[in-house]
């Protein structure tokens, strides 16, 4: 009995060992992986256009005399006064308007010309002719009293003097610190002296009128 249930035991066995050869091994599929690193991003930042101004060039007034007459603040001008009227001796008191200068201007004329001035006088100021230039002069606003002495420190440019004293009116120009003082920087109706207060007594000359009797122009 034992040895028959042997030999079935044994039959078994190589049937089954026959089979383990004839079958296919058993195939484990390995998927390779492989890890892609995102490419990087590089932030870049398209630069905004620098934007340029282009200012117009500045008008130039007075432009170049042309044919014997030029353009002055939209004015025309018959021509460049002659060297005799920018030399001519204004009349001892005349009235017209007051102008001022910008600040500092007045103390770079100073520097510029070496023209200086001493404690005596409350300040300085440009007449539009030349004449006087290095003399004093005192000066009368509407309704108020002579005060002064002030400096002639400058004189207007050839080309400004028509101008200055037929279309604006200007018979002088005030120093900065002098219009801050008076509270305005244009004033009409100024008298301007060239005689001390008390000695003035007569009526002032309108400053253009007699201009206009007296100018001559260049050739």
């Amino acid at each position: 009995m034992k040895m028959a249930l042997m030999k079935v035991l044994l039959a078994l066995s190589i049937i089954l060992a026959a089979c383990a050869k004839t079958l296919p091994p058993t195939e484990v599929l390995v998927v390779a992986t492989t890890t892609v690193s995102p490419m990087p991003v590089i932030a870049t930042t398209t630069p905004r256009p620098t934007m340029t101004v282009t200012l117009a060039p500045p008008t130039l007034t007075p432009t170049v005399p042309q044919d014997d007459g030029y353009s002055w603040h939209g004015h025309w001008i018959p021509g460049i006064v002659s060297y005799e009227t920018q030399h001519l001796s204004m009349p001892d008191v005349v009235v017209g308007i007051a102008d001022s200068y910008a600040p500092g201007v007045m103390e770079t004329v100073a520097i510029n010309t070496g023209r200086s001035y001493g404690s005596e006088y409350i300040g300085a100021v440009a007449l539009i002719l030349c004449t006087d230039i290095g003399d004093t002069v005192w000066l009368r606003r509407p309704g108020g009293d002579f005060e002064g002495p002030y400096y002639v420190m400058d004189c207007a440019r050839p080309i400004d003097i028509y101008g200055m004293i037929v279309y604006s009116g200007i018979v002088v120009e005030v120093d900065y610190n002098t219009a801050v003082r008076w509270g305005v920087f244009v004033v009409p109706g100024v008298v301007v002296s060239k005689l001390p207060p008390g000695q003035v007594n007569r009526e002032p000359v309108n400053f253009r009128s007699w201009f206009l009797n007296n100018v001559t122009f260049e050739p």
